[in-house]
């Protein structure tokens, strides 16, 4: 992925695409604040089971199952990794503000918590298929980062924060459907 191709990609979004994008994780933010609200959890703690539940996991799911875990109701079912689960009630539990995991999850929470400010970029299995990347064993950390840094110089080009830009992308990529939208 080069600054140049997301850039581009960026460019050929609607306005309303890039408008919607760059909300997303400001609306996300509420939503885990609501959630922290209804169950006297912390946000950053809620912050924290969000991200931990994300990898392969639909975002409606992932707050359903996060709502759960935040109000100790065990969840009907979890349909990402099962590990994961278990770390999102730890955080709960025992208190933990910053989840510890890779790259992508602490980005992720990073984005969550601070939407107003935040650096990082998420890069995910959507944003990974999209670049024509593996998706079959997330990025290390020093991968992850070489990823990420285009991402953030086509922000300060195009004067967002990185997740918004990001996010913008992603909403587009992130369905099949959708994929025509976004130049290759």
């Amino acid at each position: 992925m080069t600054t140049r191709r997301i850039l581009a990609a960026y460019r050929a979004l609607s306005p309303a695409q890039r408008h919607e994008g760059g909300l997303w994780f400001w609306r996300a933010h509420c939503l885990a604040r609501e959630i922290a609200d209804e169950t006297s959890v912390p946000v950053d703690h809620v912050c924290g089971v969000i991200a931990r539940l994300s990898p392969a996991t639909e975002w409606g799911h992932n707050v359903d199952v996060a709502r759960s875990v935040c109000a100790a109701i065990e969840p009907d079912h979890y349909r990402g990794y099962g590990p994961n689960l278990t770390r999102a009630k730890l955080i709960v539990a025992e208190g933990w503000s910053v989840p510890p995991s890779g790259p992508k999850i602490s980005a992720f929470y990073d984005n969550l918590l601070r939407p107003h400010e935040s650096q990082e970029v998420t890069i995910d299995r959507h944003i990974l298929r999209w670049g024509q990347l593996p998706v079959d064993k997330p990025p290390h950390n020093a991968y992850y980062e070489r990823l990420a840094r285009p991402w953030r110089r086509a922000a300060k080009i195009a004067d967002v924060l990185p997740h918004q830009l990001q996010a913008s992308i992603w909403e587009s990529v992130r369905a099949p459907t959708n994929l025509s939208t976004v130049p290759f």
